[in-house]
């Protein structure tokens, strides 16, 4: 059990620093205009249930708990890997400012367009 504890944090930590680096990376390919935005097909609930199971470890050391709102399915047409940046980076820094209690994520298809709320 302590391994797999020890395991998780380096997966966590190594998926964090990876993040990090990629963003850097985009930072730069933005500044000399080769940044490609792809339009990608996927399930926005299912991608932030897997972005929640990652951050389980960090959930949890702090005592706090994340409570999503959503659909069963909501599939949107957008960049798949922009959107789970973006997604990364809201789960993570409501996990670092939030002291004790509940994370709501509320996801919904509010006419033609998908809105997402983090409380």
């Amino acid at each position: 059990e302590e391994q797999e504890k020890q395991l998780n944090i380096i997966l966590n930590s190594s998926n964090h620093l990876h993040g990090l680096i990629n963003d850097v990376l985009d930072i730069t390919k933005i500044e000399v205009k080769k940044l490609e935005i792809r339009n990608d097909v996927f399930d926005l609930v299912k991608e932030l249930s897997k972005l929640k199971e990652s951050f389980n470890l960090d959930i949890k050391s702090k005592g706090l708990e994340i409570i999503m709102n959503s659909p069963e399915t909501l599939t949107i047409y957008d960049d798949k890997k922009r959107i789970n940046q973006i997604l990364i980076n809201l789960i993570g820094n409501a996990i670092k400012f939030t002291e004790k209690g509940k994370i709501s994520i509320k996801v919904k298809k509010k006419n033609e367009e998908t809105a997402l709320n983090s409380r």
